[in-house]
Order: C-alpha cells, then sequence, then structure tokens
C-alpha cells in the first residue's frame, strides 16, 4: 500500500539516523497495511534527485518521504489509512517542531505527507523545493489532514536541507507559485 524513502546523508549525525529509522521500523509494524521502507543515498547538495530515487522505488499506490534527521511518532503511518480509503490525491499529518530543545506543535501538509505514486511531480528538476511544489501541485479538496500528529521535525542551525533552501530563495519562490 505505501513505500517509505528516507534520504541517507553521510553529514547527519548518526545517532539521529537510528533514531529515524528505529522510529520508522516500530510505526511500519503498527501501520495496518503493507509498507515497505526504501533507504537511498542522497545526492549531496542536490535533495530533489534523492527524492526522484527514492519516489521510483517500489510499487505501491502510496509513496512518502522521511528525513533522516527526524522522527516518525509509533501511530503515524497508521493513522494515514483512513485518507488512503477516502479517495484523496494526498494524506497529511500534523507535526511537532523540535527547536532550540523546545517543543511547539507545527504546521500540516509539510513532513509525512503521502501522495498517490500517480500524482508525483519530476522532484529531480527541484535542487531543494520539490517537496513545496509536491504539496503545492494537490488541491486543497484533494487532501486528508490527520489531526493527531505523527512527526517530530528537528530545527536546528547547520541542517543542510535549510542551509541549500536559504541558499535558493528563488527556487522556493518558484516552488511556492507550483
Amino acid at each position: 500500500m505505501l513505500d517509505v524513502h528516507v534520504l541517507l546523508s553521510p553529514t547527519t549525525r548518526a545517532d539521529w539516523q537510528r533514531q529515524c529509522l528505529t522510529s520508522l521500523t516500530l510505526a511500519i509494524s503498527r501501520a495496518g497495511y503493507p509498507v515497505t521502507l526504501h533507504k537511498i543515498e542522497a545526492h549531496a547538495g542536490h535533495i530533489g534527485k534523492g527524492r526522484a530515487d527514492g519516489y521510483a522505488r517500489g510499487s505501491y499506490p502510496w509513496v512518502t518521504c522521511v528525513d533522516d534527521d527526524d522522527v516518525v511518532l509509533p501511530d503515524a503511518l497508521a493513522n494515514l489509512a483512513q485518507g488512503f480509503r477516502d479517495g484523496v490525491a494526498a494524506v497529511s499529518t500534523l507535526e511537532v517542531e523540535m527547536r532550540n530543545n523546545a517543543f511547539r506543535m507545527g504546521g500540516k501538509r509539510h513532513h509525512l505527507s503521502a501522495f498517490l505514486r500517480t500524482r508525483i511531480i519530476d522532484h529531480s528538476k527541484w535542487s531543494c523545493c520539490g517537496d513545496v511544489a509536491q504539496t503545492r501541485a494537490i488541491a486543497d479538496e484533494e487532501w486528508h489532514d490527520v489531526k493527531t500528529p505523527g512527526y517530530l521535525w528537528r530545527v536546528y542551525e547547520g541542517s543542510k536541507a535549510r542551509d541549500l533552501r536559504l541558499a535558493n530563495q528563488d527556487e522556493l519562490r518558484r516552488a511556492n507559485e507550483y
């Protein structure tokens, strides 16, 4: 039912990668439907190439990704199931943001959004903002938004993805207009 990919970067803290993969293993065991995890080697300086590689893996109708420095909550994948049955194009969980060792509720339609494979854009054209463009490519009425948090997003100084977005403001603008 769902293919999940994680881009593994050599610059991510090893303990965070272990936490990410362990959290995914637990969430997969509790999903209640078939899930395949794909570990993909990240392309330095180009998130989109890795995303394109990841989304091309597997054959399930639904696809998603998880960042290797973040954590998936235990019931996150199980909570996506209702959205899969609702006949929508995308399903999103809420996220909890951790910044400076403090927690706050984050947004929706950011991390742990699952998409019908048939609705995936060409991420290889986006060095760092394909995830933003992907979200914008799905109309509001085609989303199912899960009401419970499913993802812990670590926001920190030194994040290569964040630095890449800051260095590519034009791409972020284009993605937001997608």
